[in-house]
């Protein structure tokens, strides 16, 4: 009776690791982790669409060229309205980090108002040389 027992033992015991054995090479292969690699992604280049969806095109200024992310346009109204109407606008969108700096030399206007607000940044550049009917309004991100 004993034999019999111990028969019926080893033979649960080699088909359980014959079973098991066959699982195991029946798994797919896992994928092997490495740490500390990183991946290179592209980044793209974020661009200013002509009809900018976020309104910091001027609203009396026309489009002259786009390239690379910024936008250029030229106002003939005068340098202070352009510049407040930009820093209004900044501060509408509850922009956090902001600068503004304002130079006036020889009749040259030359302000440029930054401002960030979690991952979107801008930057306008407002120019108006001495003797010049237009001023040029330079949008970057």
């Amino acid at each position: 009776m004993h034999i019999a027992i111990l028969i019926i033992a080893v033979i649960l015991v080699g088909g359980g690791i014959f079973v098991r054995n066959k699982i195991t090479v029946e798994s797919p292969p896992e994928e092997e982790v490495v740490l500390g690699e990183s991946v290179p992604t592209d980044t793209p280049v974020p661009t200013i669409p002509p009809t900018d969806p976020d309104g910091f095109i001027y609203p009396a200024a026309t489009i002259g060229s786009q390239s690379n992310g910024s936008v250029t346009l030229t106002s003939t109204d005068d340098a202070q309205t352009i510049t407040d109407w930009y820093r209004n606008k900044i501060k509408q969108l509850n922009m956090n980090v902001r600068s503004f700096v304002q130079t006036t030399a020889n009749d040259t206007v030359n302000n440029v108002l930054t401002a960030a607000k979690n991952e979107s940044k801008i930057k306008v550049t407002i120019t108006k040389r001495d003797g010049d009917s237009d001023v040029s309004i330079v949008i970057s991100r």
